[in-house]
């Protein structure tokens, strides 16, 4: 399979010390600086990370709200517009699918966003599911990028920068509308570091500009990119897993420390006989 390319590339191109092939096939920056310097800043200071290789599956319509909620091992029922849900997705036999966030943006308007490894076949899952639930699933990666500031100076440093959206009083796993350069996008409170984080989804055709935006708007907040040698690291140490090196569908969510978010109030979703 070809290489991909996110729309960063040709930023990480310059400025990585080097390349190299990831999950969906697409090109990571490895490092810039070094992963050790890399990791250590975005645990002092804040990081900044390109992940616009993760998949966003759009959903809309009146039985969108359903559909998510039987494909989900967590509840999505008691979700409020603004709000974000993690989970796993399971196959009839309780392998893991994928895992996900869930955005909500009405009972009729979700956004799941997948990891990057899995990324069509996650939502081909979703677009299969859909047949019948009067939902329309749409795949609207190529469309966004998306970038992840992480740190505990992120939020001093997004608060000089947003507007017309309250990132001082967002909460972990909430999202708002805001503009940063006269480019409108959303803020979740969210990341992969296990740090105070943030992660913007953008259009793809506004990301190299933003992007250089925020780097030279961030030096004095100490902010650095880092590459997939230091995310891989980051997780790592907070115990945070990876489709792929730590679960696929021959693992199940017990096998990796997810049941807590399995929901077994739920009636009915996919897998949960095999869960149970």
């Amino acid at each position: 399979m070809p290489e991909r390319r996110t729309p960063l590339y040709d930023i990480h191109l310059r400025r990585a010390s080097r390349m190299v092939k990831g999950g969906g096939e697409y090109m990571f920056p490895l490092t810039y600086t070094g992963e050790v310097e890399e990791h250590l800043n975005t645990r002092k200071n804040v990081g900044m990370q390109d992940l616009s290789t993760m998949g966003e599956v759009d959903i809309k319509g009146p039985g969108a709200e359903r559909l998510v909620n039987r494909l989900l091992v967590n509840d999505v029922f008691d979700l409020h517009p603004g709000q974000v849900r993690y989970s796993t997705m399971v196959n009839e036999e309780g392998g893991i699918v994928d895992d996900v966030t869930a955005y909500k943006f009405s009972d009729e308007h979700f956004m799941i966003v997948t990891s990057s490894g899995p990324r069509k076949d996650s939502h081909r899952w979703i677009a299969d599911h859909a047949m019948g639930m009067s939902a329309y699933v749409t795949d609207i990666t190529s469309n966004l990028a998306l970038i992840s500031v992480q740190g505990p100076r992120s939020r001093e440093f997004l608060l000089s920068l947003a507007r017309d959206g309250d990132v001082e009083g967002l909460k972990f796993f909430r999202f708002t509308n805001a503009t940063i350069n006269e480019t409108q996008l959303l803020i979740s409170r969210s990341g992969y570091t296990g740090e105070l984080g943030y992660e913007l989804y953008l259009p793809a055709d506004e990301a190299q500009v933003v992007w250089e935006y925020l780097e030279a708007q961030g030096r004095d907040f100490g902010l650095r990119p880092y590459g997939v040698a230091a995310m891989q690291s980051l997780r790592i140490e907070k115990a945070l897993p990876l489709y792929g090196p730590d679960m696929d569908q021959t693992r199940n969510p017990f096998e990796v420390g997810l049941q807590r978010w399995i929901k077994f109030e739920k009636r009915d979703f996919v897998g949960r006989d095999a869960l149970l």
